[in-house]
């Protein structure tokens, strides 16, 4: 059974969460929905055994008598054990920090938060032309929304002397690294989807001579891209991580594969925006690890 679109999108379009619990024996509990909203979706599911959605990227999913039923709406439905987690470790945690300062009356002189390359979300078209500097404007999904909250947290909090690093993925001994070179280190996969999707990264030791910078740096610049001024793609960085480990993997991985196991979270992997550190350069920083092969080189081969 179908809903008509339009009429699904006007009735959520206002809805700040977009859950509800369906089953054939007719009980149906919505979440966040005003009465009109709720109504609308019980005469929508009075005797039917499914509602299925569909339509354009504004509503990707859903489904299942009996089951639980999502609304995914640009990227940020109801939010999942998982979300909940990333905004209190990230957003509320920092809350929290800087309101003890404030308590305790404790002015650091400065004080380096956290973000993430997330803020420039993703490409829709999967051009990747386009290249973020720390003044591109973020987007209207999850990953990004997060890092402007998180950003917006810590930066509401004026009496703090604040810089935010907005960090990409960091290349060192442990981490993410040592799961995207297994594949390779298989003879196994060697392209994920086109391979054209970005692939930005910082070592772990530029990371931590940045930081050192930013906390001696006497500039009124309150964001900073930590990432390698490098720009690979995946394609590019598998071909120098099978050089370095001398593999020859031959495998397409198709993204159909990601987008199934890790549904909206396979954005990670499959899309991403080309970003550099155009604030850190502007102010004198020189990269230890500017490109991916002596990166990697140093942390395989410890040279």
């Amino acid at each position: 059974m179908y809903c008509p679109l339009e009429k699904i999108n006007t009735q959520l379009q206002a809805c700040p969460v977009h859950n509800c619990l369906y089953n054939r024996q007719g009980n149906c509990r919505f979440e966040g929905l005003t009465n009109s909203e709720s109504a609308f979706f019980e005469d929508e599911l009075e005797g039917k055994d499914e509602l299925v959605l569909q339509g354009t990227k504004r509503i990707k999913a859903f489904i299942y008598a009996d089951a639980f039923i999502s609304y995914v709406l640009d990227g940020t439905n109801a939010l999942t054990a998982r979300k909940k987690q990333l905004i209190q470790s990230r957003v509320v945690m920092t809350e929290k920090l800087y309101h003890w300062l404030q308590q305790k009356s404790i002015f650091p002189k400065c004080i380096i938060s956290g973000s993430a390359i997330g803020y420039y979300g993703i490409d829709p078209q999967e051009n990747w032309t386009a290249i973020c500097d720390e003044n591109t404007q973020p987007q209207a999904i999850f990953m990004s929304e997060l890092c402007q909250a998180w950003e917006q947290t810590a930066l509401k909090f004026a009496q703090q002397n604040t810089k935010i690093i907005r960090l990409a993925v960091v290349f060192g001994e442990g981490g993410i690294l040592p799961q995207m070179l297994l594949p390779i280190r298989l003879n196994m996969i060697a392209k994920i989807g086109s391979g054209k999707q970005p692939v930005v990264w910082i070592h772990i030791q530029d990371v931590l001579r940045a930081i050192i910078f930013l906390l001696q740096l006497d500039s009124h610049q309150k964001v900073y891209n930590l990432v390698a001024p490098e720009q690979i793609n995946q394609q590019a960085f598998t071909d120098v991580a099978a050089r370095v480990l001398k593999r020859k993997p031959f495998i397409t991985m198709p993204k159909c594969v990601f987008e199934l196991a890790l549904g909206e979270q396979s954005q990670l992997i499959l899309n991403g925006q080309y970003v550099i550190p155009q604030a850190l350069c502007s102010h004198g920083f020189k990269f230890q690890y500017p490109n991916l092969e002596q990166a990697l080189t140093g942390i395989l081969l410890g040279h």
